[in-house]
């Protein structure tokens, strides 16, 4: 029910207490006693549904499972203690560049007919 009033601001307020006093006058201490007493009558009907249909028991199983699982998540996201302390390893370098080998210094045999020159027959 508070949800109810959570958007509700101090001047929507003031105005329905203005409109409930125009409507009501001097009987509006008896009205609000009622309203409650209806309000009171409902959300108890409401807890006796819930209890009666077994929500209850579900939503805090359901509450139960995602503690669970995000502890699991916190547990598996740490890392082992021994992992913090031990000394890290520089990375290995990287091997120089190798120079051409022989077979790949010559030019393959098409290579002088793209260069503008046909090839003698």
């Amino acid at each position: 029910m508070l949800a109810l009033f959570q958007n509700i601001g101090p001047l929507e307020i003031l105005v329905i207490v203005v409109v409930a006093v125009l409507i009501f006058g001097k009987d509006l201490p008896q009205a609000a006693s009622k309203a409650y007493l209806q309000l009171r009558k409902l959300r108890g009907a409401v807890d006796e549904l819930r209890r009666d249909s077994g929500i209850e028991r579900e939503l805090r199983d359901i509450e139960r499972r995602v503690r669970e699982a995000e502890w699991e998540a916190r547990r598996v996201d740490r890392p082992a203690p021994r992992a913090l302390n031990a000394p890290v390893a520089p990375p290995a370098p990287a091997p120089p560049p190798q120079p051409p080998s022989a077979a790949e210094k010559q030019e393959p045999p098409g290579a002088a007919a793209e260069g503008g020159q046909a090839p003698s027959v």
